[in-house]
C-alpha cells in the first residue's frame, strides 16, 4: 500500500525544512504501518487517526496546516 501524503505548511519554508518535514513523514508512516495489519492501518487512514498524528509529531519541526 502506498501512501502519499500532502503536507501543506502555514507559510513558505526553506528546502532544508521542507525535506526534514518529508523524512520525518515517511519514517513516522512505516513506524506505524509497521506494527499494524492492513485493515487496521487502512482504517486509521480512513478514520484520520494517522493524519492527527502526523500533524502532532510534524508540527514539532514546522507548523502544519492538514
Amino acid at each position: 500500500m502506498r501512501i502519499k501524503p500532502i503536507i501543506i505548511t502555514r507559510s513558505l519554508t526553506s528546502n532544508s525544512v521542507s525535506t526534514a518535514i518529508r523524512k520525518s513523514a515517511q519514517q513516522l508512516i512505516a513506524k506505524q504501518a509497521q506494527g499494524m495489519k492492513f485493515e487496521a492501518f487502512a482504517g486509521d487512514v480512513i478514520f484520520h487517526k494517522l493524519q492527527d498524528s502526523l500533524k502532532k509529531q510534524l508540527s514539532k519541526v514546522y507548523p502544519i496546516r492538514m
